[in-house]
């Protein structure tokens, strides 16, 4: 047993302890051996902890109140549509395929044509791969990726003014002759515009998330 005052090991029948000399046999019982510390339980988080960037980053702009829905539209559907949306636009051009049948009599009667077509085929294919390039750095939120996606739209508008400028030299019309300006490219350079107003906007207020290098 073990002295209730000290907890020193006495033994069986011990009236005094032999260490601090207090009287077992009028003080209660002996003292209980002292058993292993208990370890505080642990207690899971609320919630999965968010492992990779992307959701980290996303937790963070969840807490700090920031929206990312159109953020999620962009990288998984708008960066995809704008890529395919180039190369078919950029194909279509170079191949001459918006005049149909009428592509080797158009190009006949304008030579110089052709080469305002390729020309603004190619940009709007390298657009379209600029554009998916982009959407790979948006989700992995570099620094850089801001201001590529942001500054696209731009080049698409630039390019179809410039396209409708130089094709109304060669064809000798006016710039805003209905049969060179088509609504097609006329909603082109006004949704361009539009699309970098917004995205302008919206990113300016979560740009400070985009700081990976």
């Amino acid at each position: 047993m073990f002295c209730p005052k000290c907890g020193n090991q006495v033994s069986d029948g011990a009236k005094f302890c032999p260490k601090c000399g207090h009287n077992i046999g009028s003080g209660g019982e002996a003292a209980p051996i002292p058993g292993p510390t208990p370890q505080p339980r642990f207690v899971p988080l609320p919630g999965p902890i968010p492992g990779t960037l992307y959701e980290r980053k996303l937790a963070q702009a969840t807490s700090e109140g920031l929206g990312m829905n159109w953020y999620k539209f962009i990288i998984y559907v708008q960066c995809f549509l704008g890529g395919l949306s180039g190369l078919v636009s950029g194909v279509t051009q170079i191949l001459g395929l918006q005049y149909g049948d009428s592509a080797s009599l158009v190009y006949g009667y304008y030579s110089g044509l052709k080469i305002v077509d390729v020309v603004y085929g190619i940009s709007s294919i390298v657009v379209g791969v600029l554009t998916v390039y982009a959407r790979f750095g948006l989700k992995k939120f570099k620094a850089d990726s801001v201001g590529i996606y942001l500054f696209l739209p731009l080049v698409n508008a630039i390019a179809a003014i410039l396209y409708l400028l130089v094709a109304s030299i060669v064809l000798h019309t006016s710039l805003f002759d209905s049969n060179l300006v088509s609504g097609g490219t006329i909603g082109l350079i006004v949704g361009s515009i539009v699309l970098f107003i917004a995205n302008y906007i919206y990113f300016g207020r979560r740009r400070h998330l985009f700081n990976e290098a």
